[in-house]
């Protein structure tokens, strides 16, 4: 699972000539932009992405969790890089940083657009498919209500997949690309941390 500010997506934006459109495309399918909802700065946000080769170096995984807390949002980062045992077992980096709320808001609104996308598939002649690599990716947007947006994809990436995970990895791109800014700072895990990576 710093303040910094995003580039939001204006009023007048068309989503499909913004960087929506951008992180949301594919050969595959279309996208037709439905209307999005509305999601308050209470709403939890939890991202995973993972990689996994059949060559070096090791899998890799990131997981993300952003909490409203007061005027700001707590970003918490864990890495997890590498498998096994010996010189090649896993190391995990966990660390925290601060998002400003307007900046939180500009990412629900985009998230909640990704949401809110209907993929329409055309006709492919041939598919292709990775062999080497596998990923996965996971988005969840929920608060005391339920669950807002939630999916989770994993497998071999390639075009015959490709409608399956375009959203969730999206989704997780744009999480990315809010926190990148953000200087992170090392942390030791809590109780309550212990549990949310365990459950």
């Amino acid at each position: 699972m710093a303040v910094a500010a995003l580039g939001g997506l204006g009023a007048a934006q068309d989503p499909a000539t913004s960087r929506l459109g951008e992180r949301l495309k594919g050969s595959t399918f279309t996208v037709e932009w439905g209307e999005p909802a509305e999601w308050s700065p209470d709403v939890e946000v939890e991202a995973e992405f993972a990689h996994v080769s059949h060559r070096a170096p090791p899998g890799c995984t990131d997981w993300y969790r952003l909490r409203a807390a007061g005027d700001w949002v707590e970003v918490l980062r864990i890495v997890s890089r590498g498998v096994g045992r010996g010189p090649d077992r896993a190391s995990v980096w966990l660390a925290r940083a601060r998002l400003g709320m307007d900046a939180y808001r500009v990412l629900l609104a985009d998230l909640a657009r990704i949401e809110a996308a209907r993929l329409v598939p055309i006709p492919v002649r041939r598919y292709l498919s990775g062999f080497d690599t596998e990923f996965g990716v996971a988005i969840r947007v929920a608060d005391a209500r339920g669950v807002r947006f939630g999916e989770r994809w994993a497998g071999k990436p390639g075009s015959i997949e490709e409608i399956r995970y375009a959203k969730p990895e999206a989704a997780v791109k744009l999480v990315e690309d809010g926190i990148a800014p953000l200087q992170f700072e090392p942390c030791e895990p809590t109780g309550e941390l212990r549990e949310w990576v365990g459950r």
